[in-house]
């Protein structure tokens, strides 16, 4: 039997407005003589008004008719069509719910969820959920739409947060319903807490599901993403690692550079910047820079540097790719440490939340950048006043690597930045990406990526 704690989806319907007219509380059908005739065995071809991952949908099907008996299925369930099958705003081939019919009438839904290689067949039965897809197949829509939104309480440090996904249509009148005036309504769609094992969809006809509880094999199934795979192949090219170098070096040395990690995963050339910052307004198709700090700058992201992480989401990403957005810095330090004497901080900044919780931050005035910066430098001295986060015993020793980290994660409250929201890694000197929290005693651990 599948694990219990396999990850469901619940739907949260959201009546917008229900306007009743001359007809009943069913959605209206097709005459008889006018009975559509549909082939589930036909290769899917998206019918949608919205954007589906047709990728996954094309997948599932496939792995569906390798398994199914056919006369099982239409005799059991019913018609499965595939296209009107829906993905609500998911992407990265993990769920969708496909409408069975009988009759001109959506009676199940099936619904389809991938963890790793493997793939699960579910019954759904929700009269709202059905009622919907009713009304998108068989009756006259005359205006529909999507809108995405947070849900701040399925939210967890370092896991991806799924936004809400609304669509909603408008149902029109026909011909024969003179009286009748249109009505809207929607549904919602967010990510379940694990809970129980629903109930299997059978496409084979065993009591058993045809071994369809513990799932059937998904083919090519897609990298899982996460912060350390993330950080870690990025930093597997060779160009980018002579790119960090150079970066180091510049460290050293009066003003800022930097380079830009474009989407297709090149790299830019280096962008000659001022004394504390770079100017990156001029380009685009991007998801992440990486400059370098000076010797007199801080050695830990800045106001601005958080600033600028939340420009990048606004003006380069989407709702489904905001996770790849980034920011990275390298900022060097004098030791006692030979051969070079010298010591790198290396340290990645990437964001956890949703496009919802951007805007406050992105569109932040220079007037109220200035009010953060002036409290940053407040924080730096209060900090540096506890021995234990300073590298000397004066105060006018700089911050340790445990003071800085303070400094950031205060700078995140001061801003009404969730933590969860922002994910904080440092790459060691022999080459270890360290995912840094904020504990409840107020200071930081690190936890290595595996």
């Amino acid at each position: 039997m599948m694990k219990k704690t396999i990850f469901r989806l619940s739907f949260l319907l959201t009546i917008l407005s229900t306007l009743w007219c001359c007809r009943n509380e069913e959605f209206s059908t097709e005459d008889s003589s006018q009975q559509r005739s549909y082939n589930s065995s036909a290769r899917f071809a998206s019918k949608s008004f919205w954007k589906e991952d047709e990728v996954y949908i094309h997948k599932v099907q496939q792995v569906f008719m390798k398994v199914a008996n056919m006369e099982h299925v239409k005799s059991r369930y019913g018609d499965l069509y595939w296209d009107y099958a829906m993905t609500f705003g998911q992407f990265g081939e993990s769920y969708l719910l496909v409408p069975v019919v009988k009759d001109n009438r959506v009676v199940l839904l099936m619904e389809a969820v991938r963890e790793g290689n493997k793939v699960y067949f579910f019954e759904k039965e929700d009269k709202g959920k059905i009622d919907f897809f009713q009304a998108v197949i068989f009756s006259k829509i005359t205006d529909y739409g999507e809108k995405t939104d947070s849900q701040n309480s399925t939210s967890s440090r370092n896991t991806p947060v799924f936004q809400c996904n609304t669509r909603w249509i408008t149902i029109g009148c026909t011909d024969k319903e003179p009286n009748c005036i249109p009505y809207t309504t929607s549904e919602t769609i967010c990510k379940w807490i694990p809970g129980t094992t629903p109930k299997t969809f059978d496409p084979i006809g065993m009591d058993d599901g045809g071994g369809g509880g513990n799932g059937y094999e998904y083919p090519d199934p897609p990298e899982e993403k996460s912060p350390c795979t993330d950080t870690k192949n990025m930093l597997t090219s060779a160009s980018f690692q002579n790119k960090v170098k150079k970066l180091e070096e510049k460290s050293q040395s009066k003003g800022e550079v930097a380079f830009l990690h474009y989407k297709d995963n090149s790299l830019s050339d280096t962008i000659q910047g001022g004394e504390h910052n770079v100017d990156v307004s001029a380009y685009s198709n991007y998801n992440g820079l990486y400059h370098n700090h000076t010797p007199t700058g801080i050695k830990m992201f800045s106001v601005g540097d958080i600033v600028t992480l939340y420009k990048i989401i606004m003006t380069q990403m989407t709702p489904q790719t905001i996770q790849d957005a980034f920011i990275g810095f390298v900022a060097g330090e004098s030791c006692n440490c030979p051969p070079d004497n010298y010591i790198y901080h290396n340290y990645i900044l990437r964001f956890n939340g949703n496009m919802s919780q951007v805007g406050n931050i992105a569109n932040l005035s220079e007037e109220e950048i200035k009010i953060f910066k002036d409290e940053y430098d407040r924080l730096e001295m209060e900090i540096k006043k506890i021995p234990g986060f300073r590298n000397g015993t004066n105060l006018s020793a700089e911050l340790n690597a445990q003071g800085l980290e303070k400094l950031f994660f205060n700078t995140l409250a001061n801003m009404n930045i969730d933590e969860n929201n922002i994910i904080l890694q440092k790459v060691e000197k022999n080459g270890i990406i360290n995912n840094i929290n904020l504990n409840s005693s107020g200071d930081t651990s690190h936890t290595p990526c595996p």
